[in-house]
């Protein structure tokens, strides 16, 4: 069902900037986080040119109820499916209100958009939020679609220099489309609570934990099996925890250790994080993971696998990485941390420079604002 929450029609203000967001998700899941941050990045300030934001998304918890709040108004659509009249319904709203600039985030909503942009000639922006490159059929598929709306016309927008790298390599951008980057923020407002120290007791387990989702990409097969062979190697690691993910979700991919603590989803993801030492990544591939700056603003340690996407956490000296094939790489560095708190205390203090200095909603709004002045 589509529903729209304003039925006047947009003024013709010409300081005002009318942008339709499409989403396919509104659950858990760093895409709707990353738009949520969006809306309150552009709500807290003001400029010459007043961006109006609409927001096409699922109806789903936890985000859909904020986006109602934050956007000028709200049009559901479905979660992950593409609908023909959905399409037209969409055309419509874009053409009664008047709506300058299309933005789509994700695969899903980025289908419509390009066909948004073809049958309406309204610009169109796509985010991508991770090239995936999946050697399953489904994700051959995948890959295929994005390289088939390349050839539509649209603008391009990054959360990291190694995702647009991507994106040229596996043809999901034409060659000449250099696009921009944009990377993805934190609301730091949100981890305001003071916390335990990560390592503060080093004579008990350390706590461990990851965001998961049901796909391998971001390796909940190689979670398990780190949480698994790290907790024979000594007591240190026999505390483990995950979120995002159920328990039948996660038998999909191992064995699941009867010790581990699946959270599933969770509504205060700061929170959470801020009950853990050391926050893990044992992810395949990503754009610019939204988790693991989350969990460096709540204080957590971060070692992550070895990818592209975490190779400027590592550059900036803000987090370690590992061979996720490798449990043992992983226990190596944590029993290296545990013994030399000069070491945490430097990734904890580059982790907040870092987050200061590229990822605040401060700097995220005023290149989004770059991007949007353009049109």
């Amino acid at each position: 069902m589509l529903t729209d929450s304003t039925s006047s029609k947009s003024t013709d203000d010409p300081k005002l900037r009318r942008v339709l967001l499409i989403t396919a998700r509104a659950d858990h899941g760093g895409g709707p986080r990353h738009i949520l941050d969006l809306l309150t990045a552009f709500s807290r300030s003001s400029g010459l040119i007043e961006t109006e934001f609409h927001i096409a998304a699922p109806n789903q918890e936890p985000y859909a109820p904020q986006f109602k709040e934050l956007a000028k108004s709200f049009i559901e659509i479905p979660a992950r499916s593409f609908s023909l009249s959905i399409l037209f319904r969409l055309l419509q709203f874009v053409r009664h209100h008047r709506i300058d600039i299309v933005h789509s985030h994700g695969r899903g909503a980025g289908f419509y958009s390009r066909l948004l942009g073809f049958l309406s000639g309204v610009p169109v922006i796509h985010t991508f939020h991770g090239i995936h490159r999946d050697p399953s059929f489904s994700g051959r598929v995948k890959l295929w679609l994005d390289q088939f709306l390349s050839r539509f016309s649209f603008t391009p927008v990054f959360v990291s220099e190694n995702e647009q790298q991507e994106a040229l390599k596996f043809g999901c951008v034409q060659s000449e489309t250099k696009g921009f980057v944009v990377e993805n923020a934190v609301d730091l407002s949100r981890f305001t609570a003071i916390r335990t120290p990560a390592f503060s007791d080093t004579t008990r387990p350390l706590k461990f934990g990851a965001f998961l989702r049901a796909d391998l990409a971001k390796g909940p097969d190689r979670f398990l099996r780190l949480a698994r062979e790290s907790a024979k190697e000594s007591a240190t690691f026999s505390s483990w925890t995950c979120a995002g993910i159920s328990k039948e979700e996660l038998e999909k991919f191992g064995q699941v250790p009867g010790a581990l603590s699946i959270t599933g989803k969770v509504p205060d993801p700061a929170s959470w994080l801020q009950s853990l030492d050391v926050f893990v990544s044992t992810a395949r591939n990503e754009g610019l993971p939204l988790g693991v700056l989350e969990a460096m603003a709540a204080g957590c340690v971060c070692i992550l696998s070895d990818i592209p996407a975490h190779s400027e956490f590592k550059n900036r000296g803000a987090a370690l990485l590992f061979d996720a094939e490798i449990s043992k790489a992983f226990v190596s560095e944590v029993e290296s941390l545990k013994t030399n708190p000069a070491r945490r205390a430097d990734l904890l203090t580059a982790a907040h420079r870092l987050l200061q200095e590229r990822h605040s909603l401060e700097n995220f709004r005023e290149k989004l604002q770059a991007v949007y002045a353009r049109f």
